[in-house]
């Protein structure tokens, strides 16, 4: 199975599919695997482009966003995760009004109208990358079950630091090991390192834009 969750309006590639079609294997922009036939809609490639990279969009923050069918937001339609650019189509005092993907019967891609409250967590297009805003968004997450593999809408170490990211425009790739190789800002050590060791490590980084960790584990 993919080892990673896949964002509403995220692009995949299908790559092959079960021989009784439920179920596709799909190449995204960070992971691979096996997903439900049902959690993925077909469309040509102009199609995805208006979903994937709209030019107006806003961002889930929190770590959920609810988007409702009507515009006085009381009939749910769906929820949206930390990290999640929708299209924008435009904003009121009364709510967001956003496109939503949906897959049709015959499995094609198809959009409805999504509507978010207006003091809804999310940002209008990216937010700035400052280590104030990164710090914030992380703590959104604060108190959040561990998810391995962001499992059950939940984020393990390197989902989080990822899902994060993503509100900046930031996209980084799956597991500990990539990410600890995808910035300057990094210490890496050894598992066995002393505790004593690691506290001097952590002492020395620039708070909020610091990876570090080793092959198993990450932190921001």
């Amino acid at each position: 199975l993919a080892v990673t969750s896949l964002e509403t309006c995220m692009p995949v590639a299908i790559l092959h599919q079960s021989k009784n079609g439920d179920w596709l294997y799909i190449k995204s922009e960070n992971s691979f695997g096996w997903i439900p036939a049902l959690d993925v809609a077909e469309a040509d490639i102009p199609a995805i482009r208006r979903l994937a990279e709209p030019k107006d969009f806003i961002v889930a923050l929190a770590h959920k966003i609810p988007v409702y069918a009507d515009k006085a937001c009381q009939v749910f339609l769906s929820d949206i995760y930390q990290g999640t650019k929708i299209p924008l189509v435009s904003k009121s005092a009364a709510a967001y009004q956003v496109q939503m993907p949906f897959r049709k019967a015959d499995g094609r891609l198809e959009t409805t109208v999504g509507w978010v409250k207006p003091d809804a967590d999310v940002s209008t297009g990216y937010q700035p990358y400052t280590q104030a805003n990164v710090i914030r968004t992380m703590f959104r997450l604060l108190n959040r079950p561990y998810g391995w593999a962001d499992s059950e809408n939940d984020r393990d170490c390197c989902g989080s630091i990822r899902t994060v990211l993503k509100t900046f425009g930031i996209i980084t790739p799956r597991w500990t090991t990539h990410e600890l190789h995808y910035t300057d800002h990094v210490y890496a050590f050894p598992r066995n390192t002393p505790k004593e060791k690691k506290y001097e490590i952590v002492g020395k980084c620039e708070p909020g834009i610091t990876m570090i960790g080793h092959g198993g584990h990450i932190i921001m």
